[in-house]
């Protein structure tokens, strides 16, 4: 997450710190102001992969060592052919899955306030600008005041 952090703030816009830095904004107030906000998707990023990497370690090293937790519940329901344990303990694994997928909402929403548009939308303008071209270059046609068919 540090590493995600630091990518973060270290691809800040250069014309943007110097807007900042001309309309007074320095030290803490720089950080919070400008480069946060424009790190926030590197570090939500961060926050999501790392969450997910300590939730899988934490229940795998349970089940392996023991501990009073997930991992434990998990594996003395699966020993004991407690089924309804098992289903709630993979029902919280599951629920906390979720929480770590709402973290791509966030970074998206985050990409969206930092730049000002959504990830993907160079895609969709790069596939728009395609489709013009092609629309440009089919030939065209058209009916006269007599019916005959011409090219336009």
């Amino acid at each position: 997450m540090i590493v995600t952090t630091a990518a973060g703030i270290s691809r800040v816009d250069a014309d943007v710190l110097g807007a900042a830095r001309l309309d007074g904004a320095h030290g803490l107030r720089l950080a919070r102001s400008v480069e946060l906000p424009m790190a926030a998707p590197s570090i939500l990023a961060g926050l999501r992969t790392d969450s997910r990497f300590s939730f899988t370690g934490a229940v795998v090293g349970e089940m392996v060592t023991g501990g009073d937790g997930l991992g434990l519940t998990l594996t003395s329901a699966q020993h004991s052919a407690d089924v309804t344990g098992m289903f709630a303990a993979i029902a919280l694994l599951a629920a906390c899955a979720v929480c770590v997928t709402l973290f791509g909402l966030f970074e998206r929403r985050a990409e969206r306030a930092s730049t000002g548009k959504a990830p993907n939308d160079e895609t969709g303008r790069a596939l728009r600008r395609k489709a013009e071209r092609a629309e440009r270059q089919r030939p065209k046609a058209g009916l006269t005041a007599k019916g005959r068919l011409v090219r336009i």
